[in-house]
């Protein structure tokens, strides 16, 4: 503890008692002695007065650094606002004012707060206030806390939650399960978590908690709240419905639920406000569990209180008790964790020690006996922790390994089985481990080092998209930036900042590129090592253009042109050509070079390689012509290119007529767009085709039966028509049956069908003219296939609406979304 000293003087500053600019000021004088220690850099003071009715009214707010050895600060208060006010309380020369005073970093982050009050303030005289005592309080940094079916964690200046969320837990202001993190609003200021059944607190720096979800004494609701009774704590641990802490006294306090006596006050009635340990313990540690709390004190004793089936208090007997009672062994203990119906702790000297439930090992002293005082745990390993969850145990090393033991029904041990183990078992993975925490049936980890991120294992709550078993550890989803977004009929691929590629989605064909046929609810990694500019994804294959114009495909089919008829991972395009883009085209992909040349390899039955014939090709091959192009987009058998002297071309498949050249004849090879000289870009679907002008009006042809068009009608067009509302585009996508488009401030449009929601509009009803997306984002690139679009924000996030049965949406879930919902990034 670092404590900071304050004495806070007001004076009247009146000289003249005639003078009304005098009479109306006051003087605020800190004397501050602060310690030499600590992250302390200045005092912010602010004076509110009292009113009859109504809020405070304030007076002055400002910032003053402090240094070692005394400082003095001394402000003017101008008093006018108040003396005006006819609600203020006080005379007519005089008004009733609180100082507070908050301790403050470099940063302005809180440290401590005080207020003093009432003062009363008499123009031309003195007032003077007793010392104010602030104190900088060190709380241990928790950066990980797993709850019951939920877990948290803290990263990068905000705190985010995954898993069940049936009561508000994971405090983004929402109910219902998140198979992917999701941020806690207001988060950001916590240092400190700790997770319960179905509520999560945290800690400020300032030693401030705060809690969401399931009610807690008086705090309940989805979004973080101050736990009530202005207590400063260093420690919390929260359980099946109480949580328990050590204030910045070391005294120890519970709230909440209290049947079996697990607040330690020598009741069984619940509290709606923090009380006091019976007692008068000095704590070091608390943990609560599900019915009982266990604590360390200053001393190393450890005590226990609360429910005792199976003798879980570790006092030698199986009787419950509502004060603290000493486990027995005389073990002096440095940490200890309470679960279920076991309890662990490790003594100063690392070794682990359990007692309680054991029928299925969760001891780890080899054996399945029960125990009503410690037992030690085998292996002779040495601990820095160890937590206890339900049945179940893990450890962390003073080598950083992990280690669990007990009942691995769910994979809870994260050791690749679901045997249960009586003795100490590696996690798998072998990685440095800096944090682990143990709930209900699953347990996640941090890692050390380069090592670092959270892995989860057991049942669900495992944040990767997919609530199901997992016995090893996996990374759950965070959030990087995507620079590039590709949609294929089924699954969706990007970019990230680094060149790393993801896709997500059906996999049947390996269309995703991670070496299985497994499908992927949340972005999955690609394997290579290649760094990536961009992806183009087509029905059952993959393709992207590294950073250095190679391209490499994977997936199945002829459009791979790898050699090879399926790649489950990236295979490099054969011809050792330099691409600056590349274009799906139904089982074909097209290329654009860096020359401006356009090549084409893959399935021909519908002519889509444009070069003159309808055999396949295995390899890039020349489209016809000698054309110089800028562009090019592929659709279900057509594709569509911008060439510098005749604008926009198109070849392939055309029998609702989408090569927009007035007929339904297909075409082998380039052949003009009626009218195509003025546009400037364009997107090719299934069976129709858009294009944008310079100008930012859009013309759609071919297929409309469902309204993709846009131009308020089901009539198929053979050449360019205009899309009605008169908007102004600057980007386009196509779908199947529906049509997407950014207007100039990023909004998106999209018209057509919109069986599955892909229109983003929050229904279900196909539109024949463009409908906003709803949502307020606003987009830099958007992207369509089949039934789902996807749309690239300013900042990198990326954000998918529509069909969803294959987890093509990426956020997790499956289903449909009918508004965008955000894709997270591992």
């Amino acid at each position: 503890m670092v404590p900071t000293a304050f004495l806070v003087g007001i004076l009247g500053g009146c000289v003249d008692a005639t003078s009304p600019s005098v009479e109306l000021s006051a003087v605020l004088r800190l004397s501050v002695a602060p310690s030499a220690q600590g992250s302390a850099e200045a005092v912010v003071v602010r004076i509110a007065y009292r009113r009859l009715q109504g809020d405070p009214g304030p007076l002055h707010e400002s910032r003053h650094s402090i240094s070692q050895g005394e400082s003095a600060v001394s402000v003017e208060v101008d008093l006018a606002s108040c003396l005006g006010d006819s609600a203020h309380t006080g005379g007519a020369r005089s008004c009733v004012v609180d100082v507070q005073v908050d301790l403050v970093d470099a940063s302005d982050l809180l440290l401590d707060r005080r207020t003093v009050g009432p003062v009363t303030l008499i123009g031309g005289t003195t007032a003077t206030t007793p010392p104010v005592a602030l104190e900088e309080i060190t709380v241990p940094t928790r950066t990980l806390a797993k709850g019951g079916r939920h877990a948290c964690a803290l990263s990068g200046g905000a705190t985010y939650c995954w898993g069940e969320n049936s009561r508000g837990e994971l405090g983004d202001g929402s109910v219902g399960e998140r198979t992917s993190p999701v941020e806690v609003v207001g988060g950001g200021n916590l240092v400190a978590l700790a997770a319960g059944f179905r509520f999560t607190c945290g800690l400020d720096r300032a030693g401030t908690a705060y809690c969401w979800g399931d009610g807690i004494g008086s705090v309940a609701g989805s979004l973080p709240t101050e736990v009530p009774g202005g207590l400063r704590f260093t420690t919390l641990s929260a359980g099946l419905g109480h949580l328990c802490g050590i204030t910045s006294e070391r005294a120890g306090v519970c709230v909440g639920a209290n049947g079996s006596g697990q607040l330690g006050d020598g009741t069984t009635v619940t509290a709606a406000l923090p009380t006091t340990l019976a007692g008068g313990h000095e704590l070091a540690d608390v943990s609560a569990g599900l019915n009982h709390t266990c604590a360390v004190t200053t001393s190393g004793e450890g005590l226990c209180w609360g429910d005792n089936v199976w003798g879980k208090l570790g006092d030698g007997s199986t009787t419950s008790s509502a004060t603290p009672v000493p486990v027995a062994g005389g073990i002096s203990f440095s940490s200890i964790s309470a679960g279920w119906t076991h309890t662990c702790g490790v003594s100063i000297d690392r070794l682990a020690y359990c007692w309680g439930w054991n029928p299925r090992g969760a001891l780890g002293d080899g054996s399945f006996v029960s125990s009503s005082v410690p037992v030690a745990v085998g292996g002779g390993h040495r601990f820095i922790d160890v937590r206890a969850g339900n049945g179940t145990s893990c450890g962390v090393t003073e080598s950083g390994e992990a280690l669990c033991w007990g009942t691995n029904l769910d994979g809870q041990l994260g050791d690749g089985t679901l045997v249960d183990r009586p003795l100490p078992t590696p996690v798998s993975g072998g990685s440095q481990v800096a944090e682990i925490s143990v709930g209900d049936r699953s347990a996640c980890l941090l890692g050390a080092g380069s090592g670092g991120g959270v892995r989860c294992w057991g049942l669900g709550q495992v944040g990767r998209g997919v609530p199901t078993v997992r016995s090893s550890p996996v990374a759950v989803a965070g959030g990087h930036s995507f620079v590039a977004l590709a949609a294929g009929d089924k699954h969706t691929c990007g970019v990230e900042t680094g060149g790393a590629a993801f896709c997500w989605g059906w996999n049947e064909s390996g269309q995703l590129g991670n070496g299985t046929r497994l499908p992927e609810r949340i972005p999955s990694p690609v394997s290579t090592g290649v760094s990536f500019a961009g992806v183009v994804a087509d029905f059952i294959h993959t393709c992207g253009v590294s950073v250095a114009g190679d391209a490499h495909c994977w997936g199945t089919g002829s459009g791979l042109g790898t050699g090879a008829g399926v790649e489950l991972t990236p295979g490099p395009v054969v011809g050792g050509l330099s691409f600056a883009s590349l274009a799906p085209a139904f089982d074909a992909t097209c290329g654009l070079t860096l020359s401006g040349g356009a090549v084409c390899w893959g399935r021909n039955l519908e002519g889509q390689l444009g070069d003159g014939s309808t055999v396949a090709r295995s390899v890039p091959g020349p489209v016809a012509g000698s054309g110089t192009y800028t562009s090019l987009t592929g659709g279900g058998g057509h594709v569509c290119a911008l060439e510098s002297a005749s604008g926009l071309v198109c070849w392939g498949r055309n029998p609702e007529g989408q090569l927009g050249d007035g007929t339904t004849t297909p075409n082998l090879g380039p052949a003009a767009v009626a009218g195509g000289a003025g546009f400037t870009a364009a997107a090719a679907g299934a069976l129709h085709t858009c294009a944008l002008e310079s100008s930012g009006a859009v013309a759609c042809w071919g297929s409309n039966v469902t309204g993709q068009l846009g131009d308020g009608s089901r009539l198929r067009r053979l050449v360019p028509t205009p899309v009605s509302g008169g908007l102004s585009f600057s980007d386009l996508a196509a779908g199947f049956l529906h049509t997407c488009g950014l207007d100039v401030s990023g909004s998106a449009w999209c018209w057509g069908d919109n069986e599955l929601g892909q229109l983003g509009d929050g229904g279900f009803s196909s539109s024949t003219i463009p409908v906003a997306v709803v949502g307020g984002q606003l987009f830099t690139m958007i992207v369509s296939r089949d039934s789902h679009s996807c749309g690239l924000t300013v900042t990198g996030a990326a954000f998918c609406w529509g069909d969803n049965t294959h987890g093509q949406l990426g956020d997790g879930t499956g289903g449909y979304a009918l508004t965008p919902v955000q894709v997270p990034l591992p």
